[in-house]
């Protein structure tokens, strides 16, 4: 079995504390500085286990706030789509979980892509998360991200397969610098494209649940996009009028 990630075992480790309620919902996380001195791990490890607990939404992180708990069973509710998404957690033992990228270009920006000026040199990368359960592959996530890339540093693509590293957030640290102080989070309903529900196995136009993820550094500029297609965890959709 492969050995587990200091950060997969920190999110563990705080994923039990929040499930077994001690730490309840509405309460806040200890501070990164505090996790820091706890689990003597970086602020890079830290961040990479509290960027998993987001991604099951069970925090919700905000500038100045910190993490607070998010309720559970998770409910997420969204005014302007109005709909309710309903997530589980996949009930097999053995899954191993990887990224194949699909698409890697570094460019200049030719066009204003969120903040992101016009001549930033940028890396735009498509991947596709896939699941072998059973020696069967399931791809259940599409992420398509915007990265700014100012010293036009040479990267890879396969760096973004790492089976034991798949967490863009450390990749972008470790390889570019990034410092990220702050994230911002959206969330919409949205039907799959005809290549998009093709990567998925899908019919075209079934709805998923989109996650737009937006990093910042301190200085408040925006250091990469990250837009998330969710399909596997979505068990029901309800659409209210």
């Amino acid at each position: 079995m492969k050995k587990k990630t200091k950060y997969q075992i920190i999110y563990e480790d705080l994923l039990k504390d929040i499930d077994s309620k001690k730490i309840m919902y509405g309460n806040k996380l200890p501070t990164e500085k505090q996790l820091i001195k706890k689990y003597n791990v970086s602020t890079i490890t830290i961040r990479s286990a509290l960027r998993l607990l987001q991604n099951d939404f069970r925090i919700k992180t905000t500038q100045g706030r910190g993490s607070i708990i998010s309720d559970s069973p998770i409910s997420i509710k969204k005014t302007i789509f109005k709909s309710v998404y309903t997530l589980e957690k996949d009930k097999e033992d053995e899954i191993s979980f990887f990224y194949s990228v699909l698409k890697y270009e570094k460019l200049v920006n030719s066009n204003i892509i969120g903040d992101f000026e016009v001549g930033a040199k940028i890396i735009k990368l498509k991947r596709v998360r896939q699941k072998v359960i059973a020696n069967k592959v399931k791809s259940f996530l599409i992420s398509e991200a915007v990265i700014l890339n100012k010293k036009n540093v040479n990267l890879k693509k396969e760096i973004f397969e790492n089976k034991y590293d798949y967490n863009l957030i450390s990749i972008l640290e470790k390889n570019l610098n990034f410092n990220y102080s702050y994230s911002t989070q959206d969330f919409y309903t949205e039907k799959l494209s005809k290549i998009d529900s093709s990567i998925l196995n899908l019919p075209e136009n079934s709805l998923c649940l989109k996650i737009e993820w937006k990093f910042y550094n301190k200085n408040k500029e925006l250091l990469f996009i990250d837009k998330e297609l969710m399909v596997d965890k979505v068990r029901n959709i309800h659409y209210y009028r």
